[in-house]
């Protein structure tokens, strides 16, 4: 699986992709350099998450053919994240759900919302699907790397997404969904104070 990842920046390099192919293999090439590098090499900025989210949601390949409701909190939520590295989380989980909702015989639905705990000075971005769910026995492990519940599947998907989030000083968790029945994904990430563009100071 490494490998095949690898092989990514060869077929930049080589002009191979088209240009929506390149930014997606961009975004896991990144990941793939990134972990290689010994999970270090995070270019952190301030990260609007509620625009961030919906960004990914619009920019998705499935974005047009599988429902995805959003619901996002009103507060305005910032964190301090490496973009790419983050998108290819929220992105990996979105393909998830895509992938599992459509297995039910039904039609397939995804929920992505987001939280804040101030309380806990966390934002959680959570995707919930209308599939199968995620048992519990497969629960403690699934976030394991070569560990999965899909068929064919290499079981490194989860196991990337765990590390990048855990390198933001983040937890990610897995449940189920109480309204749609399937998996509910959920991504904590530390708070930051808003940019000072969002406060009305000068950049």
């Amino acid at each position: 699986q490494l490998e095949h990842y690898r092989q990514i920046n060869r077929q930049l390099a080589l002009g191979l992709a088209t240009p929506e192919e390149a930014r997606r293999l961009a975004k896991e090439g990144k990941a793939i350099v990134w972990i290689d590098s010994g999970l270090h090499a995070t270019e952190v900025a301030p990260v609007q998450l509620a625009r961030f989210v919906q960004r990914c949601i619009a920019s998705h390949p499935r974005a047009d053919t599988v429902r995805v409701d959003w619901s996002g909190t009103q507060e305005n939520v910032w964190v301090q994240a490496d973009e790419l590295l983050l998108e290819h989380v929220v992105n990996n989980l979105l393909s998830n759900a895509c992938a599992w909702s459509i297995r039910n015989g039904k039609p397939a639905r995804i929920r992505v919302s987001l939280a804040c705990a101030r309380s806990e000075r966390m934002a959680s971005i959570s995707v919930a699907d209308n599939g199968p769910g995620v048992a519990e026995a497969d629960r403690e492990q699934i976030f394991n790397a070569f560990f999965s519940t899909q068929e064919g599947g290499m079981g490194m998907g989860l196991a990337i997404c765990r590390s990048i989030v855990e390198a933001h000083h983040g937890r990610i968790e897995v449940g189920s969904d109480p309204e749609l029945g399937g998996a509910r994904f959920t991504v904590w990430l530390p708070l930051v104070p808003a940019a000072p563009a969002e406060k009305g100071e000068a950049p």
